[in-house]
């Protein structure tokens, strides 16, 4: 038998912000990522992302949170691109700095190629962002596609650029998606409900 527990967040310290930044502002408009720069984290996807939305959003900002052996290359692809300007790349931030961030943030998103099931959704979610993950992983097991979040296809560039402009056009949707994935979160994936599953497992192998 087989039981499941989940990664799970502090909603005490993943918060949404007091107040929403003026949705007439379009420079308030920021597109956010957490991860270590490797290959599997699919973060050129974000790059070219930027670019290809450059045009639709001018002001659109978008913030990479993290650190690797990508970093480099993900830069030259940024200046060739024409977005350098745009897509900024923070380095490693401590747990207060990236509560921050995703406080600050319009939209999370992280196109991995592979992830059990990243923390950082959850964080996302938690402080009542919309996140935007990959089909046929851990977080599908969070996301309910069009609810909560979104779920795109891994190396799908085009439905990945396709998710982030729809949303940042919505803004009435962004807001339905951002309390229905707080809740989620209050509901089941706080690390107080996920150690007591975690305790009752144990409870049961010694009963």
């Amino acid at each position: 038998r087989t039981t499941v527990v989940y990664n799970s967040v502090d909603p005490a310290l993943f918060t949404p912000a007091s107040s929403a930044p003026a949705s007439s502002d379009p420079n308030s408009l920021l597109i956010l990522s957490i991860g270590n720069l490797i290959p599997i984290k699919g973060h050129e996807h974000l790059v070219r992302a930027a670019s290809s939305l450059a045009s639709e959003f001018p002001a659109l900002r978008w913030e990479i949170i993290g650190d690797g052996p990508e970093r480099r290359r993900l830069q030259v692809l940024a200046n060739e691109l024409q977005v350098s300007d745009r897509v900024r790349f923070l380095g490693r931030q401590s747990r207060t700095q990236v509560a921050d961030a995703l406080r600050r943030c319009t939209i999370f998103v992280l196109p991995s190629r592979y992830e059990a099931l990243g923390c950082v959704y959850l964080e996302a979610m938690s402080t009542g962002k919309p996140a935007i993950g990959c089909r046929n992983q851990g977080i599908a097991e969070v996301i309910r596609h069009g609810w909560n979040g979104l779920l795109v296809g891994p190396d799908n560039q085009g439905e990945l650029t396709q998710a982030i402009s729809t949303l940042l056009r919505d803004e009435p949707g962004r807001r339905k998606m951002s309390i229905a994935a707080r809740d989620t979160i209050l509901d089941r994936f706080t690390l107080a409900q996920q150690a007591e599953n975690l305790a009752r497992v144990y409870r049961e192998c010694v009963a």
